[in-house]
């Protein structure tokens, strides 16, 4: 009499093994989904510390606040594949320096910076606006080919992790720099249903010096960045990001016709918030 209850215990077992394993987290596709003539405004404040020394001598100690309002032009979509956004920002910017306790307060317009990018994040291309600003294009285009995700082309799952790396060539030789992200979570942020996408990692940047200035100040930054960046995949727009990063800095500069070596260290805490969108 036991027979038949056990082979139905059996498969009631079985089967509840068979739907456990079959279970499935759900998966989301992260690419942006910008529309032609919309425009994203953000917010952006920034506060944290510049110090520059030559050799053992600190010139420069500074603290800093700037809060920016970004917005970004959906200009148009190109042969069906690339959206191209243009950039502009305005900041205010407030300094006070521990040396000497000036204050420096400035507000001033960025140059229009026109980026072609992928659904993916990659960007594809970038062109600096005009005027002093737009002659540090290049250390520009390598900050962002660097510490901008290109999502995967597949759906992935909280626990997702992947891992960007990129070769930059510094006094003649390559250098390997990477970031790693990691699908942390599902939040709500501002009413959208965001995935939270965790980050860690480094950026070398080389530069030459620019045209217009006298000093001819050139060297290479090296930032370590720590953060999380808040994505909508259904509206396919990043609502909200927060950031921490270190620059330690080795530089060269000219004064009175003499080659001097300094070095800058920076930290600062990065918060960016989706404002608005205008629609076409």
């Amino acid at each position: 009499m036991k027979k038949p209850l056990t082979i139905l215990s059996l498969y009631v077992a079985v089967a509840g093994l068979t739907i456990s394993c079959s279970s499935t987290a759900p998966t989301y596709l992260l690419k942006f989904k910008y529309i032609a003539g919309s425009v994203l405004s953000y917010d952006q404040t920034v506060k944290g510390t510049v110090t520059a020394k030559e050799k053992d001598s600190v010139t420069t100690d500074r603290v800093n606040t700037v809060t920016t309002r970004m917005e970004y032009t959906i200009r148009r979509i190109v042969d069906d594949t690339t959206f191209e956004v243009v950039q502009t920002a305005t900041s205010q910017s407030h300094s006070v320096s521990k040396i000497d306790s000036v204050v420096v307060d400035t507000t001033e317009n960025s140059p229009e910076i026109t980026m072609y990018i992928a659904p993916s994040g990659r960007i594809q291309d970038m062109v600096m606006g005009g005027g002093k600003d737009g002659e540090h294009g290049a250390y520009w285009k390598e900050y962002f080919r660097q510490g901008t995700p290109v999502f995967p082309a597949q759906p992935v799952s909280v626990g997702h992790v992947w891992t960007q790396t990129f070769s930059v060539t510094v006094d003649g030789k390559p250098v390997s720099v990477s970031t790693t992200y990691t699908v942390s979570g599902i939040e709500k942020k501002q009413g959208y249903d965001c995935i939270a996408i965790g980050y860690v990692g480094k950026m070398v940047i080389p530069f030459d010096a620019a045209p217009s200035d006298s000093s001819k100040r050139r060297g290479v930054d090296r930032i370590s960045m720590n953060g999380v960046m808040y994505f909508a995949p259904k509206e396919g727009i990043t609502v909200s990001q927060i950031e921490k990063w270190v620059l330690d800095g080795d530089r060269v500069k000219l004064v009175k016709g003499t080659e001097v070596a300094y070095t800058v260290a920076a930290t600062y805490d990065v918060d960016m918030n989706l404002k608005g969108i205008k629609m076409p």
